[in-house]
Order: C-alpha cells, then sequence, then structure tokens
C-alpha cells in the first residue's frame, strides 16, 4: 500500500486526485494509514475546496447583487484549502504539488509573501515545475515585481508554452489595473511593461508552440 502511493507521489499532476493512495485508504482504519497516505488525504481535500471555491467565484462574476456573499464563501474554502495542505506537506513535505497548491490558496487569500514562500518549495523540490513557475508570477506582479515576472514569462515562453500564455493574460490584466488603479506604481512604468507585453505578443504570434507539446508535470 505504502508502495503504491510512493509511486503516486513520483506521477501526481497538480489538479489530478491521489487516485491510488485515495482508493487504498478505504478499507483501512485511519490509525493504520502512513503520514504519506493521510497527506494524500488531504491534498485530495484541498482539490475539492479549489474546485468549489472558482465555482463560487464563477457565481459571484455572474451574479453581483450576490458577489459578496460568494465571494466571502470562497475565501473561505481557500482558508480551508491551507490548514488541509499544510497538513499535507507536515505528512508528506517531498509533496512539491501540494507545496504549489498551498501557494495557490495562500495567493488567493492575500498573502503573496507565504505564496512566495510555498511555491519556492514546490521549485526547490522540482525545478523545472511549469505550474509553480507561473502560479509565483503572478504572486511577483501583485507585489509589482515586474522583473521577476518577465523573467519566468521567457523561461515559460520556451519550455511550457501553455503556461506562458496563461501568465501573459494575467500579465495583461495588471496593466488593466494598474492603468486603473496605479496603487503607488509610476505610470511610466506601467507603460513601459505595456510596451514589453506588446513586444512579446508579437514574437508570439510569430512563433508558434511545438507541435503536440502537451502540458506537462515535470
Amino acid at each position: 500500500m505504502a508502495a503504491a502511493l510512493t509511486a503516486a507521489l513520483a506521477t501526481l499532476t497538480t489538479g489530478t486526485a491521489f487516485g491510488a493512495g485515495e482508493s487504498s485508504t478505504m478499507s483501512v482504519p485511519r490509525t493504520a494509514l502512513s503520514p504519506q497516505q493521510l497527506a494524500a488525504e488531504q491534498y485530495n481535500k484541498a482539490l475539492k475546496m479549489r474546485d468549489k471555491a472558482h465555482e463560487l467565484e464563477q457565481k459571484a462574476a455572474a451574479d453581483p447583487a450576490d458577489a459578496e456573499k460568494l465571494l466571502k464563501k470562497a475565501d473561505k474554502e481557500y482558508k480551508s484549502m491551507i490548514r488541509a495542505l499544510e497538513s499535507a506537506v507536515e505528512g508528506e513535505p517531498r509533496m512539491y504539488q501540494a507545496h504549489n497548491l498551498l501557494g495557490y490558496a495562500l495567493r488567493k487569500t492575500g498573502d503573496f509573501e507565504g505564496a512566495l514562500a510555498a511555491y519556492d518549495k514546490a521549485l526547490e523540490l522540482n525545478p523545472r515545475y511549469p505550474e509553480a513557475i507561473e502560479y509565483r508570477a503572478e504572486a511577483h506582479l501583485k507585489l509589482n515585481r515586474l522583473e521577476d515576472a518577465k523573467e519566468a514569462y521567457l523561461l515559460l515562453f520556451r519550455v511550457a508554452r501553455e503556461h506562458a500564455d496563461t501568465l501573459m493574460s494575467a500579465m495583461e490584466t495588471w496593466v488593466e489595473e494598474r492603468r486603473a488603479n496605479p496603487a503607488g506604481v509610476d505610470p511610466a512604468t506601467v507603460d513601459d511593461f505595456a510596451r514589453w507585453l506588446e513586444e512579446r505578443s508579437g514574437v508570439a504570434a510569430l512563433i508558434a508552440p511545438p507541435f503536440g507539446t502537451p502540458a506537462r508535470d515535470w
């Protein structure tokens, strides 16, 4: 049973539940579960909470009258995610996917420095993990660390184009938000960043992503 979970740890993709670990724990008393199996259980719970939070956010976007209430519920889901994932990484510190998802939940609750620490840990364990590179760059954006975001984009453009495109969208949103509300950022800095994005968009239009390249869990 433990061997099956170890194999799952080696191959788990972000957004995918610990299938082997989850099914193998159903017929075993909880007191007999290993720390790794309990970690897998907490990770799976966190994935369900994330999906619930996303659903609530979508409803909030479609229903402005109830948006505040729905977003508060989503925030509660993210905070529950944090607790579950802290338990998961305590039980299995090598689970880089859990560190990455913890960073995501922390970022969604506004703890950007905590999110960066979690992403850094995920990348310490797996330096070529594109989800963590992209999510960390979004946290850098929230902190107006534009050079760090640019560096992440250039890396992802070379090795994980789908994630580079996601980050590009986030950077374009950052420009729109800062033009509406500079929040202490010099307008000239926003304009310079916008020009950089236009240049990179032009390059991306000329260079097609590698044919058949899947989104990978490296």
